[in-house]
Formats: C-alpha cells, structure tokens, sequence
C-alpha cells in the first residue's frame, strides 16, 4: 500500500485530498462565542418576627464557562485516526474466508483496499470547521431551592430543604450530514428515520439473568459518512431534586454536633461524571445511545446520611467523629449486538456491531458504603516557638469493606435472524464476567505530629 493513496484510490479519497500530505490552518476567529444572561434571586421571611423561624427561597441560572475540552477538539489537527483496511485475498490461509483463492488464480480474485464509514474530508483544514454548530449556546444549569429553618433552642436549630436542579443546552458531538445540513442522530429527527433501521431481538439470559428484550437501530447503507459535529442537543437531559433533613448544634459547653439525611435522586439519559460531561462523550453519537438510558444515572445516591460532631474532654482534648453513609450507584447490562447478514441484505442495512443497553440502565444497584472514623488530638503551646499537635486517626473503624466481582454478563450477541423470542444464534460472554476487579475496605490507624510556628 503506497504512501501517495490519494492518488491511487481517487475514488475513495474525495475532492483530491491527500491525508499523507502536509497543510497548514489559518488563523480562525470567533469560534464560539456565548452570550448570556445569568440572573441569581434570594429571599428570606422572618415567619413570626422573633428571629427564631425562617422561610427561604432561591432561584439560580449558571452559564457554563467555555471549557478547553469542549474547543480543543475542533482544532483541525487534533490528534484522531482512521481506518484504512487492505485485504490479501490471495494468502492461502484466507481460503476460507474467500473459497477457491490461493496463489494460483490471483488473477481472479486480486486484493481489496477499502475505508471505514468516514468522512475523510475531516482532515481538511476548512472543511472541519463543520465540526462544530456555528450557533452553540452555553449550557445552563438552573437550580430552584426551598427551605425552612427553626432555631429549637440556643445554638441548637432544624432544617428541611428542598432542591431541584435541571440542565440546559447540554453539548454533545452528534451524527451530522455536512452535504445536506442534517442531522441524524436520534430515531425522532426525520433523516433519522431516513438512515436508522429498527431491530427487534432477545438476548438470552446468563445464570440468573433473564432474556432481554431489545429494539435498536440498524444504520442503513445509504446514510451520508460518519462526520461528528458538536452542538447543543435538546434530547439530553440531567436533572436532579433532593429532599434535606438538617440539624446543626454550633459549639458550646465543649461540644458539636451536625448531620443531615438526604432523600434524593439524580436522572435523566446522561450522567454526571466528567467523562460524560465534557462535549465529546459519544452518548449522543447515534439512537442507540438512547436506548434503555433514561433513569438514574451513575451519579445517583438515593439516600445519604452524614454526621460529624467534636467533643472537648479534659485537658483539652479533642475527640472528632466523621460518619458517612451512600446507598450505592445504579446499573445496567450492557452488550454489542450483531444483526443477522440476511437481513442486513434484505433491509439494506450496515453489518457491524452496536453498543445498547439491554435493560434500564438503572435496573441494578451496586452495594452502599459506609465509613465511621475518628479523631483524637491535643495540642501544646510551646510559648513563642509555637504550636506542637499530635494526632491519632482511626479511618473505617467499622470495617466496612467489599469485594468488586464483574456482573456484566454478555459481551457480544450474534442473532440468528430478527425478531423477539428468537434465541438462536451465538453469544459471547465478557472474559471478566464474575472476575474479582478489585478488594477495598481498609481499617487505618494513623499517629501524626504537627509543628506550627
């Protein structure tokens, strides 16, 4: 395969691009550029004038600062790769694949170069300015908070809030048509409809798993090249409200004490870690990103309860307590399906595999934690020289610990033909399915001394 493909394949390399050759970018202005309004009201009633009961209110709109990881990759020489394939039809051990070839009658058979499903044209220096939507708006996030405080008695007082948070203009790399302005990202656009094909099929169940019933989508053979464009998609959501139970006694007569429990939920079809958060994810990339998404995402914490308090003992010394209490993230099963070649043939689709989730993706529930440590301190003066402190710390006195096994079951799903109830074909399960991934839980016992001056 010689270096100059652009002028031995012309038909696969379009408008005379030679991605081997070198280029230059000029200088490109106004990028991006968000306007935005970010307005922030409070309000706090004095309910019955004695200082004592207070009603609040809060509404929040935060602008999205332009985050590097969102405009780096628009650079027209940023770091990517592409496939190019060149198939030996003539080796022998390839007779299988291509019955009757061998050294013999190359002449009939003759060898096979071909591209993946891009569009190329992204490594030209103008034409990758359509990676991005000229029109991107700053994601928003928008908080409404609800509360009531009632002092009990001195030092000692109650809460109970209330917080709703939703997201914005959330910006994400979709499937785009340069050629015609389109794009066909999700099954409810209508060139979406144009090149994504339903498929409908059950994927058998593993131990104590059961049969999943699947419906994703097929690309067709006539939908344009993969191009990737980054633009504010309104089919994302992350929402999240949460219900507070607070108490707070500040310190005096030599002790403290706070905590609060939180009832809460974090949804919607994309998460909020910052692998999913920083524009360039994939999960906006094709339907099947949509499938079996919508629920609690991997941030979700149903319930949370945190308590600390400090207490004086003689000789001024100090005992803390740190308890923390999360019932664990969601989860569900995940597999990379393969339609059938028949019916690829058939329905004019595109035969390679496509990442879904086979369930809600919040069908499971990972194990809570827990953690209890402790602090005990004292600290001498030692006149103008300074302050000398030591420590002991006791981390997970509890001893919580846990032992994380791979559940992930199905690797790869080869249906024998399409349909639901139809459970011939071949499976594959994921090589680390059951596989001990990691031990944790530690208790920790730490002696420290500290000098201040």
């Amino acid at each position: 395969m010689r270096a100059d493909v652009a002028e031995n394949y012309p038909e696969n390399f379009p408008e005379g691009l030679n991605p081997f050759a070198a280029d230059t970018s000029p200088e490109w202005k106004d990028i991006m550029v968000w306007n935005s309004f970010s307005p922030r009201i409070g309000l706090t009633y004095d309910l019955f004038g004695d200082g004592k009961t207070a009603l609040k209110a809060s509404y929040s709109r935060y602008t999205e600062y332009l985050m590097l990881q969102y405009f780096s990759t628009l650079h027209p020489f940023y770091p990517r790769s592409f496939g190019t394939y060149w198939e030996d039809t003539t080796a022998p051990f390839l007779a299988d694949v291509y019955p009757g070839a061998s050294p013999w009658n190359a002449a009939n058979i003759g060898d096979h170069f071909y591209l993946g499903r891009y569009d190329y044209r992204v490594m030209d220096v103008n034409f990758s300015k359509n990676k991005v939507d000229p029109d991107t708006k700053s994601p928003i996030n928008s908080e409404l908070t609800f509360g009531i405080w009632q002092e009990v008695f001195r030092n000692f007082s109650l809460g109970v809030n209330f917080i709703y948070k939703w997201k914005d203009n959330i910006l994400e790399d979709v499937l785009y048509a340069p050629d015609t302005d389109e794009y066909f990202y999700h099954v409810d656009l209508p060139a979406g409809q144009k090149y994504w094909i339903p498929y409908n099929t059950t994927v058998p169940g593993t131990d104590d798993y059961p049969d999943s019933d699947v419906t994703f989508y097929v690309e067709s053979n006539d939908a344009p090249q993969t191009f990737y464009r980054l633009t504010n998609v309104p089919e994302l959501e992350r929402k999240y409200w949460a219900l507070e139970f607070i108490f707070n006694k500040r310190m005096s007569d030599g002790w403290q004490i706070a905590g609060s429990v939180v009832y809460s939920k974090a949804y919607g079809n994309i998460g909020g870690w910052y692998g999913v958060s920083w524009g360039w994810s994939g999960l906006g990339d094709d339907p099947n990103q949509f499938v079996n998404a919508y629920g609690r995402q991997d941030v979700d914490r149903p319930l949370q309860i945190k308590l600390m308090g400090t207490a004086q003992l003689p000789y001024r010394i100090f005992l803390s307590a740190v308890y923390q209490f999360f019932t664990g993230s969601p989860w569900g099963r995940y597999a990379t399906i393969y339609p059938d070649s028949a019916w690829c043939t058939a329905n004019n689709g595109y035969r390679t595999g496509y990442g879904v989730y086979i369930e809600p993706i919040d069908e499971r529930q990972n194990r809570g934690w827990n953690q209890l440590d402790l602090r005990l301190e004292k600290e001498f003066v030692l006149g103008d020289f300074g302050t000398l402190g030591f420590y002991v710390d006791v981390l997970n006195i509890l001893g919580w610990s846990d032992v994380n096994v791979s559940r992930d079951d199905v690797y790869r799903w080869y249906p024998s033909t399409e349909g639901f109830g139809v459970l011939t074909g071949t499976k594959n399960l994921e090589s680390s399915y059951k596989v001990i991934q990691s031990v944790t839980g530690l208790r920790t016992l730490k002696l420290c001394a500290r000098f201040s001056f």
